[in-house]
């Protein structure tokens, strides 16, 4: 659980909106999710599936920009 100075963001766009995904997808049926499902979240800017990182509210501005920077070497 968060404490109300913590949020958790998005390792690859740096949003901060998210959702658990479904472990259902239509015309798909069930798919296989890891033991440890619980802990992913899906984001709803990017579609990225995975665990998110939990930050300081105040640190969001400096890990988004780095966020920015890594993708700009890809």
């Amino acid at each position: 659980m968060l404490s109300e100075n913590e949020i958790e963001i998005c390792p690859k766009c740096g949003s901060t909106s998210s959702r658990r995904p479904s472990t259902t997808m239509p015309g798909d049926g069930l798919i296989s999710l890891p033991n440890n499902a619980g802990e992913f979240s899906e984001c709803e800017d990017c579609g990225y599936i995975g665990i998110f990182i939990t930050i300081d509210k105040s640190e969001i501005e400096e890990v988004r920009k780095e966020i920015k920077k890594s993708k700009k070497k890809k």
